[in-house]
C-alpha cells in the first residue's frame, strides 16, 4: 500500500506494473470468484459480491482509515 505521503515517489512504470497486475490477474480472478463484474474491454469494474464480501470491505476500509 502506498500512503499519501509517498505519492511523490511512485514512478510512472511502477503505476503501469499495478496496472498490468490488476487487468491480467487480479481483476479476473475477482469475477471468477463471483466479487466483481469485470469488462476487460471498457476496464468497467463493478462489485458484485454479498454480505460478507461487502463487510469485508468495511472492515479494510475502516482499517485503512486508521493508520
Amino acid at each position: 500500500m502506498i500512503r499519501d505521503e509517498d505519492t511523490e515517489r511512485v514512478t510512472d512504470e511502477h503505476r503501469q506494473r499495478v496496472r498490468i497486475a490488476l487487468h491480467h490477474t487480479h481483476l479476473p480472478k475477482l469475477e471468477e470468484a463471483g466479487i466483481i463484474d469485470y469488462e476487460a474491454e471498457t476496464r468497467h469494474v463493478q462489485f458484485d459480491g454479498g454480505e460478507l464480501e461487502q463487510d469485508l470491505l468495511t472492515l479494510v476500509e475502516s482499517h485503512d482509515t486508521n493508520e
